[in-house]
């Protein structure tokens, strides 16, 4: 990878990292938010390419972390179910 496009997949990386942290508060509408920027297909597509190394694919990873499994609407369905 020449200099110029390792710059670039940093500074998307550095991007992707940076919407996973704000999507970690459990806030509904930045995971939606989140959650329109980047499918589930888009996630994955990056997550299961062989040709990216496994450094560039923890932001996306983190991503899909707390935009899709960690979300506020999943907690609220876990505490109203542990109150049943």
């Amino acid at each position: 990878m020449d200099p110029v496009e390792f710059a670039k997949a940093m500074y998307h990386q550095f991007q992707v990292r940076t919407l996973a942290t704000c999507a970690e508060g459990e806030n509904r509408f930045i995971e939606s938010v989140c959650q329109n920027i980047f499918s589930l297909d888009d996630l994955f597509e990056v997550l299961l390419d062989p040709g990216i190394h496994m450094d560039f694919k923890r932001p996306y990873l983190r991503f899909l972390l707390w935009a899709y499994l960690a979300t506020a609407s999943v907690s609220f369905l876990f505490r109203t179910l542990i109150l049943l």
